[in-house]
């Protein structure tokens, strides 16, 4: 056989929209099928690049996925000279997405090959006969998608579980995939219960778990599960689940499931809880603004900063602390900032915003209509409403950096406030007097 003058190095794409933990998976099955495809056709000069690019458990619906990153990107620097996928839909079930590839392959002269089409080339009916296969491949998409919505309908209406994370307490039935009670667990939860009841917080319930070393479900993280933390057990309390009744769009509704707790004892709970919440401000103390609430991010855990106050004789000292035990984990020692400084910094970051930060013309133009109308409002208005207009302050002590960045309507948001603003300031229209006539005069006068 005769040994072709250039090789042709391909890439193979696959992709699964589903992971599993099976030994043969689709990925690996639509990669044997496309390396066969291209031994096939050695004689042509056709090799494997070598890589595979699998997407496991990614959907079709976007091209934002981590093997088709690296792919395009390697494909763009001329690592690779070509594609094999084993169908189209495999690339895309978006038509504007799959559309957008394949003008791509074609600008940078990138050979697509199908193994379920090898024919299919570069001509303008090769083109044709690839957008109508898009379209199918979208409409058969949305086929799936509507009746798989009137499925998951018609069983919360008979009070099934659909899908999501198995509440702990429960497992699911190998065969209807609906609820059925852990004894053991159940236990634990309905202790959970009785000791809210008694006033125990979240926080005290979780120490005791942890305590007699009771553990969470499992999780891809945490294979034999983990410790309890407060927002676990606050979301065990407040779950409807437990008193028999199943999530649905318009609120709880009854379910088919065992439930774990009576109905009284849940209303219970959820009363303690409530009362817990409800709090006054002594007459005479000030309450304490924090327009950045909820917003800043500790760049070391990624895990939302809380507000900490600090008394020192007649003066108060405000700051945002990294003392989260989301996941489990100890918040990070150490991590504070100042609020006043944090929020001014922000302030001063927002007016002097620059538009060649962003590399799309309309991002830069977004920029220049906020800095605009942001330079219109006073102090007070701007520190009042950082939160309509920041998405997030992330604070990263470690590389002495602080990023910011704005909420996608936050022209909007701006322009909202200044017109109410303006409309307050408006007079109310005076009404005018008419004159009387001769004619209104009331009879008997001269």
């Amino acid at each position: 056989m005769s040994t072709p003058d250039c090789l042709l190095s391909l890439a193979i794409y696959t992709r699964q929209s589903l992971a599993h933990d099976d030994e043969f998976s689709s990925c690996d099955a639509q990669f044997e099928i496309c390396h066969e495809f291209i031994t096939a056709n050695r004689s042509k000069g056709w090799v494997w690049c070598g890589r595979r690019y699998d997407d496991a458990g990614q959907s079709g619906e976007r091209l934002d996925r981590p093997a088709m990153s690296q792919l395009l990107d390697d494909l763009r620097r001329g690592h690779v000279d070509g594609l094999v996928v084993h169908r189209l839909d495999r690339l895309s079930r978006k038509l504007i997405d799959l559309t957008a590839l394949l003008t791509e392959l074609r600008t940078r002269n990138i050979p697509l090959l199908i193994v379920t089409d090898p024919t299919l080339g570069t001509s303008a009916t090769d083109t044709l006969v690839l957008n109508i296969l898009g379209s199918f491949t979208e409409f058969e998409r949305e086929m799936i998608r509507d009746r798989l919505a009137d499925t998951r309908a018609a069983m919360k209406r008979k009070g099934l579980r659909v899908a999501g994370k198995v509440p702990y307490g429960y497992t699911t039935d190998p065969h209807t995939k609906q609820l059925v009670v852990h004894r053991q667990q159940a236990k634990r939860v309905k202790a959970f219960f009785e000791w809210a009841v008694e006033g125990q917080t979240p926080a005290a319930i979780a120490a005791i778990a942890n305590a007699r070393r009771w553990l969470t479900n499992p999780s891809p993280k945490k294979p034999s599960g983990g410790r309890w933390t407060p927002r676990q057990v606050a979301d065990i309390l407040a779950n409807p689940v437990y008193r028999g009744q199943i999530h649905t769009a318009n609120g709880p509704a009854p379910g088919t499931h065992e439930a774990i707790i009576p109905v009284e004892l849940f209303e219970r709970v959820r009363e303690v809880i409530a009362g817990r919440r409800v709090s006054t401000t002594p007459r005479g103390k000030a309450v304490l603004a924090w327009p950045l609430r909820g917003l800043v991010v500790c760049g070391r855990c990624g895990r939302t900063m809380s507000t900490s106050v600090i008394h020192h004789r007649h003066f108060r000292y405000r700051h945002y602390r990294c003392r989260s035990h989301a996941g489990g984990r100890p918040p990070c020692k150490g991590i504070a900032v100042p609020a006043h400084e944090l929020e001014q910094w922000v302030i001063r970051e927002l007016s002097s915003l620059s538009p060649d930060q962003f590399r799309l013309p309309q991002r830069r133009q977004e920029v220049t209509d906020f800095q605009s109308l942001w330079a219109m409002l006073s102090e007070k208005e701007q520190i009042e409403n950082l939160a309509a207009v920041v998405e997030q302050v992330r604070f990263d002590p470690a590389r002495s950096k602080i990023q910011l960045s704005l909420r996608a309507g936050a022209v909007g948001a701006v322009a909202g406030i200044i017109a109410k603003r303006e409309q307050a300031r408006e007079p109310e229209p005076r009404r005018s007097r008419r004159k009387r006539s001769p004619a209104d005069k009331p009879l008997g006068t001269g």
